[in-house]
């Protein structure tokens, strides 16, 4: 979309902006270098007060939990300094914390359990997600891994991101064969 505005020649005018939120990927790295005279660009390891943002943001999100007394806003810090500038890590926690537990699984656990997760050297996502996929996924249960594995093996053959819809057809094809 934004490539695509600015390679139209149109001019906005001078009061009107657009904030675009992405993880600087090879293809938007392209359009950043491609028009770095016609955009500012900013990322969250120059922002001060990127800590306070996610604190804010997670304190938000477990507003209910803390009303509840099941979780607090000394947690929540912990949370944020635990993501380390990474909101993306801070959303993901919130919306885990959010889901429906298996029998017997307290909100209390699974937060220690995110708290205690070592930061991965390669991405700081990477533990994370292996995290919620396990507790998710049962590998002893061969039907669902067997799906898992379909489902991931069209999402990695890909070549480039392919919309749910897309999605939805290539794995239609996929099932009739």
């Amino acid at each position: 979309l934004i490539s695509a505005l600015l390679s139209s020649g149109s001019k906005l005018t001078d009061n009107i902006r657009l904030l675009v939120t992405s993880r600087l990927e090879h293809d938007i790295g392209e359009i950043v270098e491609e028009y770095a005279g016609s955009i500012w660009t900013q990322t969250t390891e120059n922002i001060n007060g990127i800590a306070e943002d996610i604190y804010s943001y997670i304190s938000n999100q477990m507003e209910k939990f803390i009303k509840k007394g099941i979780l607090s806003l000394k947690q929540c810090r912990a949370l944020a300094e635990k993501a380390e500038g990474n909101f993306q890590w801070a959303a993901t926690v919130c919306q885990a914390l959010h889901e429906k537990q298996k029998a017997g699984v307290k909100i209390k656990k699974h937060l220690d359990h995110f708290l205690s997760l070592a930061p991965s050297e390669i991405n700081p996502l990477d533990r994370l997600y292996e995290s919620i996929l396990r507790d998710i996924l049962d590998p002893k249960d061969t039907e669902i891994m067997n799906e898992y594995r379909q489902i991931m093996s069209q999402v990695l053959a890909a070549q480039e991101p392919l919309s749910q819809q897309s999605l939805i057809k290539f794995q239609s094809a996929y099932v009739k064969h």
